[in-house]
């Protein structure tokens, strides 16, 4: 009988300003980029999140051991993201409590069902070279994110979301600037509303 061997990963994310643009990484036991990328606005968490699910995608269904400085993400998928699947994707039965980043966390409970993977956490910045790999090359990430979009570097949801506001109002054949101040406000903070929607507040 042949015995696979399992992948050791080593997974970090990172985002400055929180929310901002942000980098992850992922690097194997060998000190090899795995995996790399990032997203113009982001957080910590998702950055986080997003190295665990490209580990698993990168595995291809392999015997998997992710190390992860993430003590939330490892709790997240170990202990309550069965739970909360049970629940219809909800904290407690009935309950319509917001679960933050519930599509990420779908998506990488999924791969977590079909990968045969055990998540280890480590603590971050006390030496392991699996570790502070991955954050150095996360940070690389970053600041790579940063060159392809130079507008998030400010890593303003508000900026975000004026740009949003633009756009639309051109779509619609409105000039930038035109209309009352104050509704053009309101529609920016809706705007910001629903970007805070989509990546969560963590």
């Amino acid at each position: 009988m042949i015995k696979v061997k399992r992948l050791i990963y080593y997974t970090d994310g990172s985002c400055w300003p929180n929310p901002g643009p942000g980098g992850y990484a992922v690097v194997d036991d060998q000190g090899e980029v795995i995996k790399m990328g990032g997203e113009p606005i982001s957080t910590n968490v998702r950055m986080e999140g997003q190295a665990i699910i490209q580990a698993m995608r990168e595995a291809e269904g392999l015997p998997l051991l992710i190390r992860t400085d993430s003590m939330l993400w490892r709790d997240i998928l170990m202990e309550y993201a069965p739970r909360w699947k049970k629940n219809g994707w909800y904290k407690k039965p009935g309950e319509r409590g917001w679960i933050k980043n519930l599509l990420m966390v779908k998506e990488a409970f999924e791969l977590y069902e079909k990968t045969p993977t055990v998540i280890q956490w480590v603590r971050g910045h006390n030496g392991d070279p699996g570790n502070e790999l991955a954050d150095a090359q996360a940070e690389i990430a970053r600041q790579e994110t940063i060159t392809r979009y130079p507008n998030s570097a400010g890593g303003s949801i508000h900026m975000l979301a004026e740009a949003e506001e633009i756009r639309r109002g051109r779509e619609d054949g409105a000039e930038a600037g035109s209309g009352h101040p104050e509704q053009g406000q309101a529609s920016v903070e809706r705007l910001e509303q629903e970007i805070r929607d989509i990546i969560g507040s963590w």
